[in-house]
């Protein structure tokens, strides 16, 4: 009798090696969907997670940027009365300074929380939420340096053209 013929259900293969079982592959091919499956739920898990820092982040800075607008045209309200009335120069002249150094003050506020924006760490290839970083951040530039030229003797018209929304967060 042949001994290498039907020993216990072994394959043999010519020359006496024994193949090896082939179940081995069956779960190195289920590990690696498990963990396909893992890093694409933790890749999803992180993309979560950035969507809303964005969210927050830039809703901060919009209600900022909405709120050192609103404080800048209080002051130009509040000294407009003597700014157009005065007849003295020098009260005219530091009542301007007043209203810029009001938008000096607040362009800082909204560039602190450009800068919180600007914080949120994204993944490289989460392409869609980087884009639209991108363009809060240009958004919240628009009203800084809206603010800026203000400080510096601009027209205050320049805040309420600066003030669109910027773009919300891809889902």
């Amino acid at each position: 009798m042949d001994e290498t013929a039907g020993s216990g259900g072994a394959d043999v293969i010519a020359g006496g090696r024994e193949r090896p079982p082939r179940r081995w592959r069956r779960i190195v091919v289920v590990g690696l969907v498990v963990v396909g499956l893992v890093g694409a739920w933790g890749d999803h898990q992180q993309r979560t997670h950035e969507l809303r820092q964005l969210r927050a982040a830039a809703a901060e800075a919009q209600a900022v940027a909405d709120d050192a607008t609103r404080k800048v045209l209080g002051t130009r309200q509040y000294t407009m009365p003597l700014l157009v009335t005065s007849s003295s120069a020098t009260v005219r002249i530091g009542l301007e300074h007043l209203i810029d150094d009001s938008a000096a003050t607040q362009a800082e506020r909204v560039r602190d929380a450009r800068a919180a924006v600007a914080e949120v760490a994204v993944l490289p290839w989460h392409r869609e939420l980087l884009d639209t970083r991108r363009a809060m951040l240009a958004a919240v530039d628009r009203r800084v340096a809206a603010l800026d030229l203000v400080a510096n003797g601009g027209d205050l018209a320049v805040l309420t053209s600066a003030a669109a929304p910027p773009p919300s967060p891809a889902a």
